[in-house]
């Protein structure tokens, strides 16, 4: 190895104020990548693939966060002599970024006086930084070294806990770096650590999170390859072994050897010679087995941005796998709200590739026998725009938008008792008492026998508690029968023997559940049995337009394979076996005219699926219009799940219901270069009404304004004021503190007069809901 010149330059670490040293490389000694491209070859024809395999030798770089080896295109490095190879050899391919130089130098650079997680690190910064948390909270932090890579550096945990709490506290095993071009996958549990230890005491969820739980984070899994990244190679992935290196994530022992593994050492998922051949490997494998509390596991990669769970090696599902749907469907959902970027969910085989020997199905799978260990991998940001060469600016929205998820799999796995709550209502009929069911499994502690439900109508105030009893092994409370067009929000909570609260949702009453009370008619409905008028356009489509029938194809290329309601039929894209799915497009599937004009509140539902192989940007859209197709409005654009999916939307909410509204369901591969399929099923238009009385059907554009003030003797007065007397007889609801009153409508007008209260107080109008805001008002 040719020895590095370093120069140190001191900057201030502005996360902790703990002095850093930044390693900067001569150039000269590392590879700069200028001139280089990234290219996308197209390998449709299984023969390419093949041809292409046998010409580099797999020995090309590959710019995929998982080399697949049977897709219609690879993404590649190529060097300005590869690209003339290219050209010789007749492959099509497009140029997906002309010059790799200045990404990588972007990497590489650092601010004079930036916050930690504001740059990338080397790895002397990085421990100086694990360090730095065990000086600054030594009752919160240990600091061990596991084991040691090939080269002789050190693999360190930081394991952070407090010291109060259950004894026996669950484990919590996260890391990144094991593949070392992904950057981006270091900073990540690094923030998890930081946020964790700087908020504990402060904020609620650290503290119960420390207290409930230990936390182990291996910041760096793979260390020589990480170092190699900074000193010769950025784009390098493997450890270090031979100068070949070995794929360290198909180097763990279970169902080593399989598909999406390779036993050619030049290539980018060389598995190694044998099971758990590499000491890194070992030394995260005997970690498991030495720290027989781990409950929960997760492995960081990128890019593709998907959050994923066992198995890699089989398209069979996991024996957890309806478990790890629910978890891994609210961690995606998390990372969603924080800025808005979607991380798809489901296994590793159907989600991203086939890959055997890989982190995941070994710690789940091998430790069955004695644990169930719910492990999990997240490919970070991004979809391919700048894949492992994700700029530094990107860094710290990539760690914000991944700790919601990160601390929702602490709070599941670190739970006293499992409360569900069993079949939850989405509708009620007016006045109709419902009994909502819950299911109490015991966790990291046993259960008390008290278990509560509590409720509330409308979306603020104070919610009511509901004993529950046992009942056939669960527990059942009921919620009394409310008024149309009133929602109710609820949520159940259980106490263990230790005095510890869980509930469904886990961070009630932030959330809640919630269902509507209206009277339902179904206005339309087609399980597509028979013909009822849809249309089909289609836009410079090649292939792939949507037909109706019962499912052709074998799954093989991400088709369902039966429907989604079981009456049998269903509408897909190219409905027959073999290569079936979307090229180009888009293709439009068109509802006939659905007359919704009578003023009711319509729901449309329906059930969809879309698999889209390499997750690119190409999506299933789903849209409304109100003028007979004129126009559209988007309700949905979805991008991979490759499963059967449920959803809803209020009209009303997107457009003026008419009687000439249509539904429009568009699947589309445009550039064609994914495998594509989509599918539609038991679409229903559904009224929610309310039979008069109710301010339900009040719409908000006919509310003027809501006020409220209270006199000298403390009765508050609110009234409601309507733009016309159509409404007159009607009833609205305004809430004092979220106490609901009912107040009849007369003229224009609904006057509310309650005493005697003090202080300050909120008046909200609840129904008609979300027309106005709330008002404030304060008694002597």
């Amino acid at each position: 190895m040719v020895e590095m010149s370093f120069k140190r330059i001191a900057m201030l670490g502005v996360m902790l104020g703990v002095a850093l040293a930044t390693a900067t490389v001569a150039r000269a000694d590392r590879m700069t990548y200028e001139g280089h491209k990234w290219v996308r070859i197209d390998l449709t024809d299984p023969a390419d693939w093949d041809r292409f395999m046998t010409l580099t030798g797999e020995s090309w770089t590959s710019l995929a966060c998982d080399p697949p080896s049977s897709a219609d295109h690879l993404d590649v490095e190529v060097s300005p002599a590869e690209a003339a190879q290219l050209d010789g050899w007749g492959f099509e391919y497009e140029v997906v970024v002309d010059n790799l130089g200045p990404l990588v130098a972007n990497n590489y650079e650092q601010g004079a006086a930036t916050a930690f997680f504001d740059d990338y690190r080397t790895l002397d910064q990085i421990n100086a930084q694990v360090d730095s948390y065990a000086t600054t909270f030594p009752d919160l932090v240990t600091v061990q070294t596991i084991g040691n890579s090939l080269e002789g550096r050190a693999i360190r945990v930081m394991r952070l806990t407090s010291q109060g709490g259950p004894p026996n506290k669950p484990m919590i095993f996260y890391h990144g770096g094991q593949h070392a071009r992904e950057w981006v996958n270091v900073p990540v549990p690094m923030y998890l650590a930081d946020w964790l230890l700087t908020n504990y005491g402060i904020n609620e969820q650290a503290t119960r999170l420390l207290d409930n739980a230990e936390w182990a984070i291996v910041p760096v899994m793979n260390p020589d390859g990480y170092v190699y990244t900074w000193t010769n190679d950025r784009m390098w992935r493997k450890n270090r072994r031979g100068g070949y290196g070995v794929d360290l994530n198909r180097n763990w022992g279970y169902q080593w050897g399989g598909e999406g593994s390779s036993g050619n050492q030049d290539s980018e998922t060389y598995r190694g010679p044998s099971p758990f051949s590499e000491p890194e490997t070992q030394v995260m494998r005997n970690f498991v087995l030495n720290n027989a509390r781990i409950r929960a596991y997760m492995d960081y990669h990128s890019y593709s941005q998907l959050v994923m769970y066992p198995w890699g090696y089989t398209s069979q599902a996991c024996p957890d796998d309806a478990e790890f749907d629910e978890l891994t469907t609210t961690m995606s959902d998390l990372i969603r709200g924080v800025h808005g970027r979607n991380y798809v969910h489901g296994p590793i085989y159907t989600t991203i590739y086939p890959a055997s020997g890989v982190s995941v199905d070994w710690v789940y799978g091998a430790n069955l026998g004695q644990r169930k260990i719910l492990a999990l991998t997240i490919e970070l940001r991004d979809t391919g725009q700048y894949g492992f060469l994700l700029p530094r600016e990107q860094i710290l929205p990539t760690c914000e938008e991944n700790l919601p998820a990160a601390l929702f799999h602490g709070e599941w796995i670190s739970r006293a008792l499992i409360v569900e709550v069993v079949n939850p209502p989405e509708l009620a009929a007016p006045g109709q008492s419902v009994t909502i069911e819950a299911s109490v499994e015991e966790a990291g502690d046993t259960f008390s026998g008290d278990i509560s439900l509590y409720y509330r109508f409308g979306t603020s105030g104070n919610f009511t508690p509901v004993g529950m009893s046992p009942a056939n092994g669960r527990y059942r409370g009921t919620i009394p029968g409310g008024e149309c067009g009133r929602t109710v929000q609820y949520y159940v909570t259980a106490t263990s023997d230790g005095g510890v609260d869980v509930s469904d949702p886990l961070n009630a009453p932030d959330e809640t559940h919630s269902y509507d009370i209206y009277t339902e008619t179904v206005a339309f409905s087609d399980n597509f049995q028979t013909d009822q008028g849809w249309t089909v356009q289609n836009v410079d489509l090649a292939d792939g337009a949507w037909q109706r029938g019962v499912p052709a194809g074998d799954g093989s290329r991400g088709d369902p394979t039966t429907d989604s309601d079981g009456s049998g039929s269903c509408y897909l894209t190219a409905n027959r076996s073999g290569n079936s799915d979307v090229d180009g497009g888009p293709t439009h599937l068109i509802s006939p005219t659905l007359d919704l004009s009578d003023g009711a509140d319509y729901v449309v539902s329906y059930a969809r699926w879309f698999s889209n192989d390499d997750r690119d940007q190409d999506r299933l859209t789903v849209a409304v219009s109100n003028n007979n197709g004129t126009s559209w409005t988007t309700l949905e654009s979805v991008a991979h799940t490759g499963a059967w999916v449920q959803a809803s939307f209020r009209v009303a909410d997107y457009v003026t219901p008419t009687a000439t509204v249509r539904l429009r369901f568009s699947a589309v591969d445009n550039p064609n270069d994914s495998v594509t399929e989509a599918a539609i099923d038991a679409v229903q238009v559904r009224a929610l009404e309310c039979d008069g009385g109710g301010g339900g059907d009040i719409p908000c554009a006919d509310v003027k304004k809501l006020g409220g003030r209270c006199r000298s003797n403390g009765q508050i007065k609110a009234k409601v004021v309507l733009l016309n007397e159509s409404h007159d007889g009607k009833t609205v609801v305004i809430a004092i503190d979220g106490t609901p009153y009912d107040v009849t409508v007369s003229g224009r007008r609904a006057k509310l007069s309650v005493c005697c209260f003090s202080g300050a107080h909120t008046v909200t109008l609840e129904e008609p809901a979300g027309c106005v805001g709330p008002r404030q008002v304060t008694c002597p």
